[in-house]
């Protein structure tokens, strides 16, 4: 359905859609996170400056900037995981659910590639 009526489909149905609004999401809790003192206002920025031009090519389904989210956000997360005092299994559950919903995003426009 989603290879045969990507261009029908609604953008909220679509696995690129999800993606966006996962990414989105994501840079969301960043800026709470920074208005609540948790996080480093530097790191935020940075956040929004990269990572935040990425879902604009994310919400167009170009592979290339969902692959390039995927890596940038997991190494950060992974990063931040690590130097965490106390194991942290919210951080690895987000890790999970945002490696599912990418990864279906890619697989879809690697099949469209491919029908292509």
């Amino acid at each position: 359905v989603q290879i045969t009526q990507y261009t029908t489909l609604p953008f909220g149905k679509t696995t690129r859609g999800e993606a966006t609004y996962v990414g989105v999401f994501l840079l969301a809790m960043t800026v709470v996170g920074a208005l609540l003192g948790v996080m480093n206002p530097l790191d935020t920025v940075l956040n929004l400056a990269i990572l935040g031009p990425l879902l604009v090519f994310v919400a167009k389904g170009r592979r290339w900037a969902m692959i390039t989210f995927l890596i940038l956000w997991c190494a950060q997360s992974a990063f931040s995981l690590s130097m965490a005092e106390e194991f942290n299994a919210m951080g690895i559950f987000w890790i999970v659910i945002v490696l599912f919903v990418f990864w279906r995003a890619i697989s879809v426009e690697n099949a469209r590639a491919r029908k292509a």
